[in-house]
């Protein structure tokens, strides 16, 4: 077989194999041919011949930012007169980048100079994005703010991030090895692991909350989400928990419910109190629908056996426009009622100051309501309607603080929606933070403002009502005039309560823009 032969006998192979080779043959440093295989068209996007035609092609393939380093590697080759392999970029011809391999040999002659240059190049795109992939998991989950414990299927400790070294208290090399148990405190019963153990062994997610105990001895609580993790095989290899720390909000909530049974306690030996504080809540309210130049309005109010706290008043100012506030007591009974009562005095006595400031409104209020009471928090929306004659437009500025979304109707539109803006409920915290909103009304809009009480109403089978149910209970009834739509509202509740008595109270303010 002749030399001819032979090469085409060699190239017919290299064809078929699934690498890019290449070869450059040099006199004086300098590349005088150049072969490249039919696989250059699949990676590179150009053919040999671009390639062979064009014998600084190759350089520009090459991505900018990795150019340096491919020349300083071709150069460390050549001195060591060895093969060797780098990691680097290339820009396909149809401007994609890619991550190859490339295998390179130094071929040198008896002077030691540089004669050829073969290589073999592969496409690991793939790879390195699989890589990069796993870089990015790996640094979620040890930057996560929750606690990340990973067992074998025997129970013990993997892995941990270190969040979890954090809440715990203890170091990775201390946890490693550890059964979970070592966070015990000791208030659940066997039952209680043995249930989650048959959940999660069966392939199902296991949630649910901890009281744990850290190395110190501290007790911490967290809120638990445990799953399996299977192999290829379907097989169960592990167990992943995320933990989150809610030890502040749950020793919160029980400080709550502590003094929330200690006031409900003491309410119950005052019956007469009690009647009192009924008769003053009612007081409260307004005894008929405000109506103005602005606006006409009508309001459902479904009160509870026991006092509740809701209110809502509206304010006319000197500049024409009108303010409105709706709010929503924790709690029930005479502190409630007491409660509402201050909140009415001191946010009557801010409105008439601050009137066209709704998070002006909030923010004092709440100042107020910090330094004066301690168990008692309320949800409250203010805000102010103001008429522009010039554009025949009513504006409804307002600042929410933990209160109920509303709904608005644009009649022209024909088009609902939810809107609120979020902020901190008054009278808990002395940092405040406030959010507020601004909606343009123009005659025939409605607004519905409504406390909690009216969308968890539920029936016979425990279904709340929700927005949906409510929305859907206004859509019917949106051509009605004010009076009978209320009155349809109150007819529809109690059809789906089924006779059910309401757990709190319900208030429902209707405001049709004139």
């Amino acid at each position: 077989m002749d030399n001819t032969a032979d090469g085409n006998f060699f190239k017919e192979i290299i064809g078929h194999i699934n690498e890019y080779v290449y070869s450059a043959t040099l006199r004086e440093n300098r590349i005088i041919s150049f072969y490249h295989s039919p696989k250059s068209l699949l990676m590179t996007g150009y053919t040999p011949e671009e390639l062979c035609d064009d014998l600084s092609l190759w350089q520009r393939i090459i991505y900018p930012d990795d150019f340096s380093m491919v020349s300083g590697f071709l150069m460390y080759a050549r001195q060591r007169s060895s093969s060797s392999t780098i990691e680097h970029r290339i820009v396909h011809k149809n401007g994609s980048v890619r991550w190859v391999t490339n295998s390179c040999s130094i071929i040198v002659d008896k002077q030691n100079n540089l004669e050829r240059l073969d290589g073999v190049v592969a496409d690991i795109t793939e790879r390195k994005k699989r890589v990069l992939e796993l870089t990015r998991l790996t640094r979620v989950v040890e930057q996560s703010p929750s606690a990340v414990v990973v067992t074998g299927i025997t129970g013990d400790i993997e892995y941990v991030n270190p969040k979890c070294c954090e809440i715990t208290g203890y170091s990775f090399d201390e946890l490693v090895g550890q059964n979970p148990r070592v966070f015990k405190s000791g208030d659940k019963p066997n039952d209680f692991y043995k249930q989650m153990w048959d959940t999660i062994s069966s392939g199902s997610e296991w949630y649910g909350e901890f009281k744990n105990k850290a190395k110190d001895g501290h007790i911490f609580y967290e809120m638990a989400s445990i799953s399996p993790l299977r192999d290829e095989n379907d097989e169960i290899v592990n167990y992943i928990g995320v933990k989150e720390d809610i030890t502040d909000r749950k020793l919160s909530e029980l400080e709550l419910q502590k003094r929330e049974k200690e006031l409900r306690k003491k309410n119950e030996k005052y019956e007469f109190e009690l009647k009192q504080a009924q008769r003053l809540h009612r007081a409260l309210m307004p005894k008929n629908s405000p109506s103005n130049e602005i606006f006409d309005s009508v309001f459902m109010y479904r009160p509870m056996e026991e006092v509740g706290g809701d209110y809502f008043s509206f304010s006319e100012h000197m500049d024409g426009s009108t303010g409105f506030v709706i709010a929503d007591v924790s709690g029930h009974g005479v502190s409630a009622a007491l409660y509402l009562t201050l909140i009415k005095h001191i946010s009557e006595k801010i409105v008439r100051r601050l009137w066209n400031m709704p998070d002006r409104v909030l923010k004092e209020l709440n100042r107020e309501l910090v330094s004066t009471m301690e168990l008692n928090f309320v949800t409250l929306l203010y805000g102010c309607f103001t008429a522009y004659e010039e554009s025949s437009c009513v504006s409804f500025h307002y600042a929410n603080g933990g209160h109920t979304n509303s709904v608005v109707w644009y009649r022209d539109d024909n088009r609902y929606e939810q809107f609120n803006s979020k902020g901190t409920i008054l009278g808990m915290f002395k940092e405040y933070s406030v959010g507020t909103g601004t909606l343009t009304l123009h005659r025939g809009d409605r607004l519905f403002f409504f406390t909690d009480g009216l969308i968890e109403l539920s029936n016979g089978d425990f279904a709340m009502l929700g927005y949906e149910g409510f929305i859907e209970i206004i859509k019917k009834n949106e051509n009605l005039a004010l009076e009978k739509l209320v009155e349809s509202v109150k007819d529809s509740v109690s059809i789906f309560c089924n006779g059910k008595h309401a757990d709190d109270d319900v208030l429902l303010v209707i405001v049709e823009i004139k």
